[in-house]
């Protein structure tokens, strides 16, 4: 297998990958639409920018550059596309490691409900680990789905890969948790406060020790999702924590829509998150053999 051949092969595998992964973990489009709605309810010209922003990273670069990859032979194109791809991945896992650390360990809000810090605020250090922690999760997340998927010398270096990841992880995540004591009420709640880190913990030890592919990339998802809900588990009834005074703090009370809104949010995600899932299924289904040097693959 040539060099061309096998790098289409190993873009397939992370196209499938991409399509299947970030509609039902990140939620990058729902993300967006959060930030919008903040805009149409408080009027806050930083949510729209905020929107257009991300808008643009988040939902276009990526898709652009999947689609045009492949339109030319030139190396440098493809490069160009490759990290374009590359930045679109990596900042929006950050932003959302970045986003649940602040969320944890609160912002400067004042009685007005705005916002009083400033950029560089956001990044203090406990968020910036959180934003690591997440990072190298879906890093580890992806190489061992890749490791379902490919076969050969390609599979070699992912289970490298997938060795060095797990280590850097479990390191990282230990600090987030250590900072966790402290800085958050992560650990505040009653036993379930415990339970739910510590399987998060088990799953991520677990994931690095199974010998089969299935079960690894099963116990990294488990580990994404447990440490999000122990997340918004210590943040309820609160939706953003205020540093200056827990009175100002934004909650599901205060910061809701209304009834009407509400209503038809609700319509509309009952009837298209299944459209999703089942496409995302379909998705999964037709490419769910593994590739090999053999492989027909077009693109």
């Amino acid at each position: 297998m040539d060099a061309l051949a096998l790098a289409r092969r190993q873009f397939g595998v992370t196209t499938v990958y991409h399509f299947f992964f970030v509609p039902l973990t990140l939620g990058l489009s729902i993300l967006v639409a959060l930030v919008e709605t903040m805009y149409v309810r408080t009027g806050d010209e930083t949510y729209k920018r905020m929107t257009k922003f991300w808008g643009k990273l988040f939902l276009i670069n990526r898709g652009v550059a999947m689609e045009f990859r492949s339109k030319a032979p030139g190396a440098s194109w493809r490069a160009g596309w490759d990290w374009a791809i590359f930045a679109g991945s990596l900042i929006p896992a950050l932003i959302f490691g970045v986003a649940v650390g602040n969320l944890l360990r609160g912002v400067p809000i004042d009685e007005t409900k705005t916002y009083t810090g400033t950029f560089l605020g956001l990044l203090n250090p406990y968020s910036v680990v959180a934003g690591l922690t997440f990072v190298l999760l879906f890093l580890l997340h992806g190489a061992c789905f890749l490791r379902l998927r490919v076969d050969g010398p390609v599979l070699n270096r992912v289970d490298a890969a997938v060795k060095r990841l797990w280590s850097l992880t479990v390191l990282v995540a230990v600090c987030l948790l250590a900072f966790s004591w402290k800085q958050t009420g992560l650990f505040k709640g009653g036993a379930i406060a415990f339970i739910l880190p510590g399987l998060a913990a088990l799953a991520l030890v677990g994931a690095g020790l199974v010998k089969k592919p299935g079960a690894a990339f099963g116990l990294t998802a488990a580990t994404i999702l447990l440490l999000t809900v122990s997340a918004f588990r210590a943040m309820y009834p609160n939706v953003m924590i205020s540093t200056l005074n827990p009175a100002w703090s934004l909650t599901i009370h205060n910061a809701s829509s209304s009834p009407y809104t509400l209503k038809v949010m609700t319509i509309v995600a009952c009837t298209m998150v299944p459209v999703v899932l089942l496409y995302q299924g379909w998705t999964y289904w037709i490419f769910r053999k593994r590739l090999t040097g053999a492989t027909k693959l077009e693109y």
